[in-house]
């Protein structure tokens, strides 16, 4: 596990744990805290992260959905990455595709060594 983490930093477009109503909720759930969030705090976020000392050549995103979509366009403004992978949210795998765990493991993995061999040139 250790190799792993010497790779691979492991950050959040949004790392506020949110809730509403006694329930968790994603920071893109509500457009206007999400449009309040996107204004600075979360480009800042972003970059502060980076400038631990991560790779600006690629960027593996947990979900390709709306949270894709979103990291996606704010690469397009601020040039965070020069490439962004996508792979299937953990969550949506565990509560809806389970049962082709592995296959999703596999799309880990590749992603994983994609984003090695991108780093490494």
């Amino acid at each position: 596990m250790n190799d792993f983490y010497k790779k691979f930093f492991i950050g959040a477009v949004c790392p506020l744990g949110l809730e509403c109503n006694g329930r968790n909720m994603n920071y893109y759930d509500n457009k206007t805290l999400m449009n309040n969030l996107l204004e600075y705090f979360i480009p800042d976020n972003i970059e502060k992260q980076i400038n631990l000392g991560c790779s600006r050549k690629v960027a593996i995103c947990l979900g390709e959905g709306t949270n894709y979509s979103i990291l996606k366009k704010l690469n397009e403004k601020y040039n965070f990455f020069e490439k962004i992978l996508k792979v299937s949210h953990p969550r949506y795998i565990m509560q809806y595709k389970r049962q082709s765990i592995n296959d999703y493991v596999q799309q880990y993995v590749n992603a994983c060594q994609l984003a090695e061999t991108i780093v490494s040139k």
